[in-house]
């Protein structure tokens, strides 16, 4: 008869069978409670999942940015019975634009500002633009000659849109021209873009020629100077453009100055030169007007001297045009031309 197994033995193989279920049985039992434990839990969607993440991190400038206040404003400055130049020239160094304008008046001194907006001491921001009001002077004593082409050579290419005229501006360029005149550009003012035509625009970069002829005692203002010019308002034919020739006076707008002189009665051709007859626009020694003497041609192919009671020497090029007080200098200019007294 065989009896139990000893009680030694039936213990060990127990052990053994726990050894080699209970992990078994632990991981079942895991994945049982699996699926509830996600029911459990709420969904999570994908911005929630964004929003946990960590944000990029971005590079902060140096120096760091401040953003403007009232302090970044600058104050009007003061710039009572200063000239215009002066005044401007304040206002731009404290970082502002400007705008002049000339009012007549005996109140205050010619060329001096007695007005300003906005008014001193404000405070505005940089660039703010600034209208300054310059005195000028309240009635220049100014006569209009009854010739409106007084002392003009060459008078009939121009044709007479107004007389006794004023226009002002600002002088953007100045040319000493070969028959002796300055022709002086001036970029209207406000008030007086009116005066230009389209040759104006096309060919003088929207400037108004105005003339200073030969012997005339005006003087010449500066590139950049404010002036006004009182004239006769023509059509220059050649050129296609408007101007104010002559003038009878000019004005500089910023001192109050005014200077005015009429041209010679008797029109000239490069008096103001003293070239030889041979240079550009000049005479040919001696002393005579433009209505005495000989003219030719310095153009090659020009074979001809004319006296000037022949009036065919105005169809000549005002370019190549030479003017002598007598013949023998003409010849000796331009040896072998004839001299051609018709008429």
């Amino acid at each position: 008869m065989v009896g139990p197994p000893p009680l030694g033995a039936s213990k060990a193989s127990s052990t053994v069978r726990a050894h080699h279920f209970g992990p078994i049985a632990l991981a079942l039992l895991l994945s049982a409670c699996a699926p509830a434990k996600a029911a459990l839990s709420p969904p999570t969607s994908s911005s929630q999942a964004s929003s946990t993440a960590s944000p990029p991190r971005t590079s902060t400038p140096y120096p760091p940015t401040i953003p403007a206040t009232s302090s970044s404003k600058v104050e009007v400055p003061k710039t009572f019975g200063n000239t215009g130049r002066g005044a401007r020239s304040v206002l731009v160094g404290a970082g502002l634009e400007t705008i002049t304008v000339y009012v007549r008046t005996s109140a205050h001194p010619a060329g001096t500002v007695i007005a300003m907006t906005p008014k001193q001491y404000t405070l505005v921001k940089p660039g703010t633009i600034v209208t300054i009001t310059v005195a000028r002077s309240a009635s220049p004593p100014l006569v209009c000659p009854s010739q409106p082409l007084l002392g003009v050579y060459h008078s009939y290419r121009l044709i007479v849109l107004g007389a006794c005229r004023w226009y002002q501006g600002t002088v953007t360029s100045i040319t000493h021209e070969a028959d002796g005149d300055y022709h002086v550009d001036v970029a209207p003012g406000a008030g007086y873009k009116g005066f230009l035509d389209s040759g104006n625009f096309m060919q003088q970069h929207g400037s108004l020629v105005t003339e200073i002829m030969p012997g005339q005692a005006l003087p010449v203002p500066s590139i950049g100077e404010r002036v006004a010019v009182f004239g006769t308002w023509v059509h220059d034919e050649d050129h296609g453009w408007n101007e104010i020739h002559p003038i009878w006076a000019v004005e500089t707008l910023d001192t109050g100055t005014v200077v005015y002189r009429l041209p010679p009665a008797t029109a000239g051709y490069g008096s103001g030169s003293g070239a030889s007859g041979t240079g550009s626009g000049g005479t040919g020694g001696g002393s005579c007007s433009g209505s005495q003497g000989y003219y030719t041609s310095s153009y090659p192919t020009a074979y001809l001297i004319y006296p000037t009671s022949n009036p065919d020497w105005h169809d000549l090029s005002p370019t190549y045009l030479r003017h002598f007080c007598t013949l023998a200098q003409a010849r000796a200019a331009f040896p072998g031309r004839s001299v051609d007294t018709d008429g």
